[in-house]
This record gives structure tokens, sequence and C-alpha cells, in this order.
């Protein structure tokens, strides 16, 4: 297979699948329907089992042809748990049945939980389905915007899931205890949400996300908030000291600073040999889901899965169009930490005057965390001139925070 192929080195394969296109709760951020796409409306509230075949299908075509050796397969929504669990099952054993033998299949689902039940945890037993859930700290933090259609906090009903989901771990029913999704909100303290998630709710795996807003949307007041409170997080983090707890948003960085892979995340820029897409609940095939709310372009349709292959959604204008847009920005490409950061995400990146050419937003609150990660590293014994050599620069020292800021709490 020649490397001028699209399809060259292509071994993992990520489809975010919309379940449902509607919600039980009404998060005031939420890029699905609070972000001014309302594609939701015209597609179908639950997905169908043809369209799942044809997933089926799909995927094990592709597999099969170009050797992929991993799927993982995401059900999100929406909600996903809002499908009737009979048409879960189906889903799943069509998905399973038609593609296991071609490729190794993982199943995630990203739910608020609050419609958790024994049922469910049944069916995630039998499929063995990696839950996560979202929630975004205590009570207080949380319902100020993860409120259901009524304006009333969800936070209670969906500790009430999580703890069925971690009982059911426990008592070894599913595979991996369930990992939480937490996305920043500067209004409050990060590292009283990370002790709440770690030492009140027992949470041996948190991911925070960054929140999907844009240069036009934040001012640097925001900016150095956000970073106070990716700080908080990481020094509570490192408090700790307990090399059980993974914080992905550090750990995925750490590894790059390593010297390691970059581990296949989603939609990460610039990791050799990963496709992710999207599918909608009616078939059609788009990038990156959360950049529906930028009215931009590149999420259009590629097509209905019928109608395609891998090859074609790899070679299709719209993926073409996101390896595009994905390259870094000119002030990137000088920056120390571009190895890692890659210009951030994309959706963080655009403005009305230059698009997507620009940093991150949140350019100033990485900077911070990639300093912090680093001399936490090298307090730990790691080598600085090994983490220079990773980035592939000469000196680093001078991007570092004043070291004692880390090394008195390491």
């Amino acid at each position: 297979m020649g490397e001028d192929k699209p399809e060259a080195g292509l071994r993992y394969l990520e489809v975010i699948v919309k379940m449902t296109e509607r919600c039980n709760i009404n998060c005031d951020y939420c890029y699905v329907f609070n972000r001014g796409n309302d594609q939701w409306k015209v597609d179908p509230p639950v997905i169908r089992q043809p369209v799942i075949e044809d997933l089926a299908d799909f995927l094990a075509e592709g597999a099969r042809d170009i050797g992929i050796k991993t799927v993982q397969i995401d059900f999100h929504g929406g909600e996903p748990l809002l499908m009737k669990k009979a048409r879960f099952d189906e889903a799943c054993t069509t998905l399973s049945d038609r593609v296991t033998p071609h490729a190794t299949v993982r199943f995630a689902l990203q739910t608020n939980a609050m419609l958790v039940d024994d049922d469910w945890i049944a069916l995630f037993e039998k499929h063995r389905v990696h839950a996560s859930v979202s929630l975004d700290g205590p009570q207080a933090m949380n319902d100020a915007h993860r409120i259901d259609h009524k304006g009333r906090g969800t936070y209670a009903q969906t500790v009430d899931g999580l703890r069925r989901l971690q009982a059911a771990h426990a008592e070894g029913r599913t595979p991996v205890a369930p990992g939480l999704l937490c996305v920043i909100n500067p209004e409050f303290d990060g590292a009283e949400i990370y002790r709440h998630f770690v030492h009140d709710l027992r949470l041996k795996g948190v991911d925070f996300i960054l929140p999907d807003l844009n240069h036009e949307e934040v001012d640097d007041r925001y900016v150095q908030r956000l970073g106070d409170y990716i700080v908080a997080v990481f020094d509570a983090w490192a408090a700790d000291d307990d090399k059980s707890i993974d914080i992905r948003l550090f750990s995925s960085q750490m590894r790059v600073l390593l010297g390691a892979p970059a581990s296949f995340i989603g939609f990460a820029a610039g990791v050799r040999g990963a496709l992710a897409f999207t599918v909608g609940s009616e078939g059609s095939i788009y990038v990156d889901d959360t950049l529906r709310s930028t009215g931009h372009e590149v999420f259009s349709s590629m097509g209905k899965l019928k109608d395609l292959t891998v090859r074609d959604v790899m070679d299709s204008p719209q993926t073409r169009l996101l390896n595009q847009l994905s390259i870094p920005a000119q002030p990137c490409m000088e920056c120390v930490w571009n190895a890692t950061c890659a210009g951030g995400r994309l959706v963080n990146r655009l403005s009305k005057d230059r698009g997507f050419d620009n940093p991150s937003v949140f350019c100033g609150a990485l900077r911070r965390m990639y300093s912090r990660l680093t001399a936490y590293l090298v307090n730990s014994g790691i080598p600085i001139e090994l983490i220079e050599a990773n980035l592939g620069l000469r000196c680093l020292e001078p991007a570092l925070e004043p070291a004692n800021a880390v090394l008195e709490i390491a």
C-alpha cells in the first residue's frame, strides 16, 4: 500500500454515533441545541435499525478493505439513553456481529446518567460498554448550567446514576469504571471541583474539556480565569500524588512531552493512522460534531453511509478541508509548545476576520498548563533535555513558570 494513498497506515477508526437527536436536559452551553445550529430539528429523534445496519456494513467493509485494527463506536446524543433499550441492544448486537470478524470493536457511551437503571447496566454488561458521565462539579456549580427543560438542576439524578454505574463495576459487571466528563467553567474553583470528583465521588478518571468558545466570545480576563482553573486542578492532582487518578487533560499531554506517540482522543490533530467522524441519526456522515456550531462549510454532510466507503470519507472534500484548517496558525508554528498543542482545538480557533487561522483563544491558559506539566515532570526526575528533544527544542527553560510554583507541591 503506497504512502501516497489516503488510506495508508490507517489502523484506528472512531465513529461518533448520534443515537438520539434529542435530550432530556437543556445545558445552556450545549453545542448541539444552544449554539445556533438547528440540524437536530430536522433529523430523526432516534436512530433507526436500518441506519445501524448501514453503519455496520460500512465499518466492516472499511476494516476488511483497509486493514483497520480497532473500531471505537461512541454512542452520543442528545442523550443516548432516550432510545428504547431493545433497540439499543439490537444496535450493539448488529455492530458487534458484523464488525468483529474484521476488527476489534469497542463501545463507549456518553450520558448524563439520569436514566441509568438496572436494565441499562445489564445492557452495558452484555455488550461491554464503557459509560462516561457528564457532570460539571458539586451541586451548585453543576446546576448553574446543567438544567432540565423546566430550569431545575440535574445533579442529584446524575450522581444517582453515576453511583449505580460505580456499584456495577465494583461487582465486576462492567469492564471499566465509569469515567467523568466536565466542561471547564472559570466562574468556579477548579481545585474544589477536582476534590469533589476524586475525594467525594471516588472517581479515578476525569476528563476536563475546554468550552466550545471562540475569539468572538472570549476576552483576556476569561482566559486568565480559565488558566487559573486548570492550574488549580493540576495543583490539587499533584498534591494528591496518586498515580491511579487519571486526569486525561494532563496525562494525554504528558505522554507527548515524554516522547510517546500522541494518543487519539476524538478529533485530535496530527495523530497518524487514525480517523474520526460523526454519523447523524438519519445516516449522514460529518466531521467533528463540535464544529456544527461554527456554521462553517466544513461541517456539511459528506453523504449517506449506504452510499460511501471509508476511503470515500478519508478523501472527501470535508475531510481534506478539515485537515487543511487544522494546520496550526503561523504564531503556533513558532511556539515552543507546538509539538503537543498543535494550535489547540479547531472550534476554539475561530474568528470572524481570519476563520480558523488563529491560535486557540485559550492560548494563554494552555501555555500555563504546558509549563506546569513540564515543571512537574522535571521535578519528578525527568531530564529537561529529554523533553526538549521530544519537542524539537534546544532550550525550554525560559518558557517555564517559576519552578518553586510547582516544586513546593510536587
